[in-house]
């Protein structure tokens, strides 16, 4: 967890995990049936990615973030170093290791079901259908 990549590595989960799930000018938010879930850890791993698109990576939740101004001199922020100069640090929460292996479960077993819903979708769509030899962009006016 103290990597410099766990950082951008949780924003990027968090941001691809709420995209479907917040407001935007694309192909909308999924219905409200993607939202429920059976099994509580599920439910509790959608809720606590939402909470840090929310809170931590989309926007900054001032009773959150909390920013620290360090003083000079030896700083657990540093992990024991010692600082010359004033320093800052903000605070916020991570995710333990525990918590991502859940994260990965739940956006796996998620997308598998989209998966299959978008098949089904796509030959309710096309399914008989001549379509071109290549590769076409859908249209959002094509009955979804």
């Amino acid at each position: 967890m103290d990597h410099p990549l766990y950082g951008p590595l949780v924003a990027a989960i968090v941001v691809s995990y709420a995209r479907p799930f917040t407001d935007n000018d694309g192909y909308g938010v999924l219905k409200k049936r993607w939202w429920q879930f059976d099994h509580p850890k599920r439910k509790e791993a959608h809720e606590l990615l939402l909470k840090a698109r929310h809170e931590l990576v989309a926007h900054t939740d001032i009773g959150v973030r909390k920013v620290k101004i360090v003083p000079p001199g030896p700083s657990r922020f540093l992990k024991g170093a010692q600082s010359d100069h004033v320093g800052y640090a903000v605070a916020g929460y991570l995710f333990t290791l525990s918590q991502v292996r859940i994260f990965q479960q739940h956006t796996s077993e998620l997308g598998q079901c989209l998966h299959k819903e978008v098949e089904v979708l796509l030959n309710t769509l096309y399914g008989g259908m001549e379509l071109p030899k290549s590769a076409f962009d859908l249209r959002l006016n094509e009955g979804l």
